[in-house]
């Protein structure tokens, strides 16, 4: 698991309370529109902007006065602050990065990290903006992050740098008649990972081995019946995408549909044997046959026994499915224009589950995250 905890206040629909939230490998995040269930996804991606241009993100996104909390704050400081912590590898112990407050005026942030052995203790000096003198070069307005290069000893950085750098995060990808990976695509993007525009899909499919993509192809068959296979050819130093149906019919990705097509890129992101640390969905139900989403649900389950994922849903039947794992179930809802999560508690749960599907529960108001 890569973070363990998220604290965030001041920021977005984050208010003067702020939230402070557990992860698990598995966060399937429920409720109504408005809630605040993408802003946790904004909140990682920003976590994702501090390795590279912090100020240019922020500038590319309406800058800190779109970012900063807009309700009253009745005497609070408003002091907009991130708090992660984060799992080192093999259970050496944890980081935690404490990112602010930011001077909203300003754009100046505070910036502590801090690796920590497995009692708590920091087993080396803690890095920090407000450290003077600053190294020559430091640009006080950028994350320590993205200028490791500045620091000595910065080893256990940039392994830090390079897991917030993985994290992917899909919620602006598009499958429409003009989407780019309907066509061909250059053979020289990369092929690791899936990028957050799903392009370079066909590449990542042609970098599996042959037992994973007979897998990929056994769970698009439950989705798209008669698939035989799914093929990668290489022409004019392009890569296409073909779908293999029975009876040697061969479906280029321009005549797929955006469901399927949008569903291709969920099997290869979810069954991706080397996955990036931290993965964000946004409703990955949308445009799927409901008899689909208990298939995705187990998907998700699985996959997050290799990378951790946050997924935001509004579909009771994914929920429904879920029922086996309600701890992974995390309501949102807002109150006073602040939002707050709540995990499931299994315990709490029993008085209402009865012979009911965890989706039923909380389309009863069980578990919260409802409209009303």
């Amino acid at each position: 698991m890569f973070i363990e905890r998220l604290h965030v206040k001041g920021l977005l629909s984050f208010g003067p309370d702020g939230i402070d939230l557990p992860l698990e490998p598995l966060n399937v995040i429920i409720g109504p529109n408005g809630s605040g269930k993408s802003n946790l996804l904004q909140t990682l991606a920003l976590l994702k902007a501090t390795t590279n241009d912090l100020v240019g993100y922020l500038a590319e996104n309406g800058g800190w006065s779109d970012w900063v909390w807009q309700g009253p704050i009745d005497g609070y400081p408003l002091d907009p602050t991130i708090s992660v912590t984060i799992t080192l590898p093999q259970e050496r112990g944890s980081v935690a990065h404490i990112w602010g407050p930011v001077d909203v005026y300003s754009g100046l942030i505070e910036e502590l990290i801090a690796f920590r052995n497995k009692s708590g203790e920091s087993f080396t000096s803690p890095y920090s903006s407000s450290d003077f003198p600053l190294p020559e070069g430091f640009d006080e307005n950028q994350s320590v992050m993205s200028q490791v290069h500045h620091l000595p000893d910065s080893s256990k950085l940039r392994w830090l740098r390079k897991q917030y750098a993985s994290i992917r995060l899909y919620r602006n990808w598009t499958f429409g008649a003009l989407a780019p990976q309907r066509s061909g695509q250059s053979a020289e993007l990369r092929n690791d990972v899936l990028g957050e525009s799903a392009v370079n899909l066909a590449n990542v499919i042609s970098r599996f081995s042959s037992t994973e993509r007979d897998r990929l192809t056994e769970h698009f068959r439950r989705f798209y019946d008669g698939i035989v296979g799914i093929s990668t050819p290489v022409h004019d130093g392009k890569i296409s995408l073909v779908v293999e149906e029975s009876q040697g019919r061969l479906i280029p990705a321009n005549r797929l549909s955006d469901g399927t097509l949008r569903y291709l890129s969920l099997l290869t992101v979810l069954l991706d044997p080397n996955p990036p640390p931290l993965i964000g969905i946004e409703e990955p139900e949308l445009g799927l046959h409901p008899d689909v989403i208990c298939d995705l649900a187990e998907l998700l389950v699985e996959a997050s026994g290799r990378t951790q994922l946050v997924v935001t849903t509004h579909s009771p039947t994914l929920i429904d499915a879920l029922t086996a794992y309600p701890s992974s179930v995390v309501a949102c809802e807002k109150y006073e224009g602040q939002t707050q999560f709540r995990r499931v508690n299994p315990e709490a749960l029993a008085s209402w589950i009865g012979e009911q599907g965890l989706g039923e529960v909380w389309a009863g108001g069980g578990i919260g995250g409802n409209r009303w």
